[in-house]
């Protein structure tokens, strides 16, 4: 059976990323993972990108490992994409690890981004340093 009116619209927006964007763009810009703000965090950060997107990432740190992660973000497609997948790659991993984390990590988990839309992942990336930074301090 087919899903209501908003499961129709989702399908028929990820049809239009698939477009110019991968596959695993599309479905995180449309359902992104972990996309709430974090009460009870270690660490916060908040970047923003050259055109004026913003992300905050917040972090949740036990024994020295990524616990939980989540994000927000008002930025378009590659920006919240970005988020969700890098919210799901440090999940588990150690501080220092996520610390190093970098844009072409991201990159290719996202499948790749068009060169214009790479500030997503860049945007994602410098958040998560600030939060846990923020954790360090």
């Amino acid at each position: 059976m087919t899903g209501g009116a908003l499961d129709i619209y989702r399908e028929n927006l990820k049809a239009l990323l698939r477009k110019r964007y991968s596959e695993i763009v599309a479905e995180h810009a449309v359902e992104p993972r972990n996309m709430c703000d974090m009460g009870g965090y270690s660490g916060f950060g908040i970047a923003t990108s050259g055109n004026g997107e913003m992300m905050a990432i917040w972090i949740n740190i036990e024994k020295g490992v990524v616990a939980a992660a989540s994000f927000t973000s008002d930025g378009e497609a590659p920006a919240i994409a970005a988020g969700s997948v890098v919210t799901e790659l440090v999940k588990d991993m150690a501080v220092a690890q996520a610390r190093e984390l970098g844009q072409q990590e991201v990159l290719d988990a996202l499948g790749g981004l068009p060169e214009d839309s790479q500030y997503g992942a860049s945007l994602a990336v410098k958040a998560l340093k600030l939060a846990v930074d923020d954790y360090l301090a």
